[in-house]
């Protein structure tokens, strides 16, 4: 077990919605997320945070929340999940305001994949 936190940040662009998406979890190492929190630190958020994964090329949604979220409050997800190799958490923002830093960050741990017959 390895405590860890993937995270992943970026400045609005002021899209209607905008993605962001941590780093993909190593080969060989599962990650269990504990907790998964998104905000956005400058503005409130109005419309929706949605929290998910993405496999390959398709999202995952695990949580979405209507806003109001003021500035600098976190959209949390407190059940744990496990996040397999080579797959990501993606935090998704409806309306940010330009020039926003918006920030998502999975609190958890690595372990090593089994395979079946372990």
């Amino acid at each position: 077990m390895i405590p860890a936190i993937l995270q992943a940040g970026s400045v609005s662009s002021g899209t209607d919605i905008i993605t962001i998406k941590t780093e993909r979890v190593k080969p060989g190492l599962m990650f269990h997320a504990l907790s998964i929190v998104a905000r956005d630190v400058d503005s409130a958020v109005s419309g929706y945070i949605e929290i998910g994964l993405i496999d390959g090329t398709k999202e995952v949604p695990i949580d979405s929340t209507p806003g109001n979220f003021p500035a600098n409050t976190t959209h949390t997800v407190y059940w744990p999940c496990i996040i397999a190799e080579g797959q990501r958490i993606y935090a998704k923002f409806n309306a940010p305001t330009a020039g926003d830093h918006i920030e998502v960050f999975a609190h958890g741990f690595y372990d090593e994949m089994l395979s079946p017959c372990d």
